[in-house]
């Protein structure tokens, strides 16, 4: 919002209930008075006609010279030269079927030189004086949306006009005569039309968000576009075409920019969001974005001087006017309304007054600055200070400070608490169900603190990973009632276990929206919680693979294996307790996949091992967070605190085995998506030559032109089968490589020491989150790597920005990535251990 307003010099309201355009206002000497003073000339879609001449700064009767009522709606007014021999100005009206040429005549005078032939219509203002005579008018064959005017063609004192219909027809009058019409192949909806002297172009808009300029030789040329529906002949094409990409409000010609050489001119183009400048050759010199969207604009010369530049003036739908000198923005001042149409003008002598027309009629003439001082400013009297007086002011300031703190601080409180309670195990139900059927049940409690206070339209959405999931993701309450003595509402929520993959995490979640009763601002409230480990799958006879295996060890003695996992066993299911021994359990997964975890009877060592690599991770962190919890119930008893380390290799062959497969399908679907673009490029190709045969007057032979349709038709549908097959292998190995790559994270942590603040910096480089697009984690994760063995992890760290991923061809690089990032975190630090601390301050807080 700016600073400073427009200042009203003077003022009318044309009509009532009538409505206005940006074509509906004209500012010139449209009666040929020649006394330095201009009219301003306004037409409503009502077809009401008036000319103004303001004389002082106020609105007087007298001001309006003539007013009149046309038979049409009035879609643009425009002064120019269009009477045939003859230099005076006169009045081009367009209406939607028709465009007239009008004469304002001072009744007294000797017109009849002027006026030539009798004239065919003449209405007189009694009151003024003035009349307006219809010198010439043309009836147009198609519904005109505006118009521009200019000499044509090199045309010398005398103005031309080109009309342009609402489909895209451009008819040429050379002033009382019909000269040809052309239809612009490219028009599909009408724009903004204008004449370039200089290049004698017509600068135009189509549909495609395209500027393009028209030669009016050219256009007189061609012979082909009479009829938009015609194909034969010589068409319309423009001279050049610029991109522009968004919706354009207006186009001028003129000397806008600063760097313009003298003799040129250019294209200045006001878009819905940029202003673009562009060359007489079609380049594009410029362009400025837009924080606002423009209403009305319109470029204007200070001075006489033709090779003088130009300024902008722009106003905006935020009430603003702004001036701009290339490329800067000189004034901004504001607007009473918005304005559709925007001119400037010499009234009473005064020059550079600016013209306003809002839609409704309310005309004014405005200048830039500010006005006299009305009021002296008055001398202060010298009072004795009462320091009493001030004392007591203070303390009633004090008083408001602090009250308005505590309504701050209650605000604060006002909140949404969502608190869930969580089982430790599955539903009893669940216990002798297959695992696509277990089940758990959690209890949300949620209560607003805010006092005498009601929540309306609260919507609770609950995020679940695969392969579980909700019956009702989103959950929507009407009302929920606020206050401290207000029962929390309980909702219970099932969430099921599916049988679709190996689950990556327990982790879910349940995002609350709603709108402050007071404020009415949106606001939310997060709530995070573990699934039962129990919801993965069911205790199994023990099995001893050890394909893929994984040993931690810790530093306290190891625990029984019921203590760990007693809420996968009901207590009542005896025959499960008989699978698990002290030393050794088995489960299995929904998806049919199992893991073993093995526990050494002397030292404090687990073993997690499994036939899939993938399983792996799900069991090691689920043994980690309950050996965390059991060493949190025992603190008391130990001294020293637990510690948890991998001190074996990173099994690094068996990720890049999963990493390997993973590109390799992917390349795979790459290579079938361009084997179907070829057949089915193929197949188009027979169907042409085969519809071409049977048009054909005199038959010929196909030449096995229908076998070869078949085959065709039938490879492409043996790739889609393939496409299809691999894309369900690709999702089962993105999922797969998702969970090895948590899995070798995890490791890495166990095995350097890495702090919690320190992985979540490596996972933002080695992210355990596959993406299957282009680029794909392959890509992705070549070209973190290398970003980081670059800058943190070297002894000369380069300051250089992250590159774009580049496809790779195979993973031979990623694999020396992967190895050096391993070896080098053994001697870097990925975070300043001052760094690392504000973060923990911060974490606490």
């Amino acid at each position: 919002m700016s600073l400073f307003r427009v200042r009203e010099w003077w003022g009318i309201k044309c009509g009532v209930g009538e409505e206005f355009d940006r074509g509906s206002l004209c500012v010139g000497d449209v009666d040929n008075e020649r006394t330095g003073g201009d009219k301003i000339v306004v037409g409503s879609l009502s077809g009401m006609l008036r000319i103004y001449k303001p004389q002082k700064n106020a609105y007087f009767p007298t001001d309006l010279l003539l007013e009149k009522q046309l038979e049409a709606p009035i879609l643009q007014v425009e002064i120019g030269k269009f009477i045939p021999n003859s230099k005076d100005n006169a009045l081009g009206v367009l209406m939607p079927r028709k465009f007239a040429v009008y004469t304002i005549i001072k009744e007294g005078t000797n017109n009849g030189d002027f006026l030539g032939n009798d004239p065919k219509e003449s209405t007189s203002n009694q009151i003024e004086g003035y009349s307006v005579h219809l010198y010439y008018e043309h009836p147009l064959q198609r519904l005109a949306f505006n118009f521009c005017y200019g000499p044509f063609g090199g045309a010398f004192g005398k103005d031309f006009v080109c009309i342009q219909s609402f489909d895209g027809q451009l008819s040429f009058y050379e002033q009382d005569h019909f000269t040809f019409q052309r239809f612009l192949s490219t028009s599909l909806i009408p724009g903004p039309i204008c004449y370039s002297k200089s290049i004698d172009c017509f600068v135009t808009y189509n549909s495609s968000m395209e500027v393009e300029a028209y030669k009016y030789q050219m256009l007189a040329a061609s012979s082909g576009s009479n009829q938009k529906e015609q194909v034969n002949g010589k068409k319309v094409k423009a001279t050049w075409t610029v991109n522009v990409g968004e919706e354009v409000y207006d186009i001028f010609v003129g000397r806008y920019s600063q760097n313009v050489s003298s003799g040129q001119t250019e294209v200045i183009v006001v878009g819905e969001h940029t202003l673009f400048t562009i060359k007489e050759n079609g380049e594009l010199s410029s362009q400025m974005r837009l924080d606002y969207f423009p209403a009305a604009a319109e470029l204007y010369r200070t001075g006489n001087d033709s090779t003088q530049k130009q300024k902008l003036l722009l106003a905006t739908h935020n009430k603003t006017l702004m001036v701009y000198k290339d490329p800067k923005l000189i004034w901004a001042a504001g607007t009473s309304t918005i304005p559709v149409s925007v001119k400037i003008g010499t009234f009473a002598g005064i020059k550079g007054m600016i013209v306003l027309l809002d839609d409704e009629g309310n005309l004014t003439v405005n200048y830039l600055g500010t006005g006299a001082i009305s009021n002296p400013v008055p001398t202060l009297e010298a009072k004795d200070v009462d320091y009493e007086q001030l004392e007591e002011e203070t303390k009633r300031l004090q008083q408001i400070i602090r009250r308005t703190k505590r309504n701050q601080k209650d605000e604060m409180v006002e909140r949404l608490i969502i608190r869930a309670q969580i089982p430790n195990s599955v539903d009893p139900e669940s216990f002798s169900a297959n695992a696509e059927h277990k089940r758990v049940t959690i209890k949300l409690y949620l209560s607003f603190t805010g006092e005498d206070s009601i929540l309306e339209n609260l919507m609770l959405n609950i995020n679940v990973e695969k392969p579980f999931y909700v019956t009702q993701p989103t959950i929507y309450i009407e009302t929920l009632k606020g206050g401290s003595q207000i029962t929390p509402v309980i909702m219970p929520i099932t969430v099921y276990g599916g049988n679709g993959c190996t689950p990556r995490t327990l982790e879910a979640s349940i995002t609350a929206i709603y709108h402050d009763p007071t404020s009415q601002q949106p606001k939310t409230a997060f709530c995070n919680f573990l699934l039962p480990f129990g919801l993965c799958g069911s205790i199994i006879p023990a099995k001893k693979i050890t394909t893929h295996k994984v040993t931690l060890e810790t530093n306290r003695l190891p625990l029984p294996m019921l203590s760990l996992f007693e809420d996968l066993i009901s207590h009542d299911d005896i025959e499960t307790k008989n699978l698990v021994s002290d030393n050794i359990l088995t489960f299995q997964f929904s998806n049919g996949l199992d893991v073993t975890v093995l526990i050494s009877k002397n030292a404090g060592r687990y073993r997690i091992q499994s036939s899939s690599f993938e399983t792996l991770f799900i069991m090691s962190k689920e043994l980690i967070r309950r050996l965390k919890d059991c060493s949190q119930v025992m603190q008391k008893e130990e001294t020293t605190p637990l510690k948890i380390e991998f001190t074996e290799n990173i099994p690094f062959y068996s990720y890049f085995d999963i990493i390997d497969e993973h590109f390799k399908n992917r390349k795979g679907l790459k290579v079938y998506y361009e084997q179907l673009d070829n057949l089915a490029h193929q197949f188009r190709s027979i169907q042409k030559r085969l519809l071409i045969r049977y048009k054909d007057k005199n038959p010929t032979s196909i030449n096995s032109l229908d076998t070869l349709f078949e085959n065709t038709y039938n490879e492409i549908l043996n790739t889609s089968l393939k496409i299809d097959k691999t894309q369900s292998s690709l999702k089962i190995l993105s999922h797969s490589l998702s969970c090895s790559t948590s899995l070798i994270l995890l490791l890495i942590q166990l095995n350097i020491g890495l702090s919690d603040n320190e992985m979540e910096v490596l996972e933002n480089y080695i992210t355990p989150v596959v993406n299957d697009d282009i680029p794909g984690w392959e890509e992705t994760v070549d070209s973190a790597l290398a970003f980081l063995l670059s800058t943190t992890l070297t002894k000369n760290p380069k300051d250089k920005p992250i590159e774009e991923p580049e496809e790779l061809q195979n993973t031979t690089k990623l694999k020396k990535r992967f190895a050096l990032v391993f070896d080098r975190l053994h001697n870097f630090k990925l975070l300043p251990a001052e760094k690392e601390q504000q973060q923990v301050k911060e974490k606490k807080k």
